[in-house]
């Protein structure tokens, strides 16, 4: 008798993988030195989202609040633009002493 296995489904390991490996870092990068609005920031991840959730298998409406919550809270802990571009101008304060 043969079992038969359900086919792995790489999509969403692959979306992933550009979240972490291209989009992150891509948007990261250029956070210390710009002033985006709230809105605008909303704006600028708002294609990506709407593109990388379904191949997840979520909803592309969900709350925000669960697709930036931590994992161990029920979320995504996928990144908000608006968190990271003021935590990285935080970190690069001039004041700051750097480590």
């Amino acid at each position: 008798m043969k079992l038969a296995a359900a086919p792995f489904d790489t999509g969403d390991v692959l979306t992933v993988y550009r979240y972490q490996v291209r989009y992150k870092p891509a948007i990261h990068f250029c956070l210390p030195i710009t002033t985006f609005s709230a809105k605008q920031c909303d704006a600028i991840q708002r294609p990506f989202y709407k593109a990388m959730l379904p191949k997840l298998g979520i909803n592309r409406n969900m709350k925000r609040d669960v697709i930036y919550g931590p994992y161990e809270l029920g979320g995504l802990n996928l990144t908000d633009l608006k968190v990271e571009q003021l935590a990285q101008h935080v970190h690069r304060h001039p004041n700051q002493p750097q480590p």
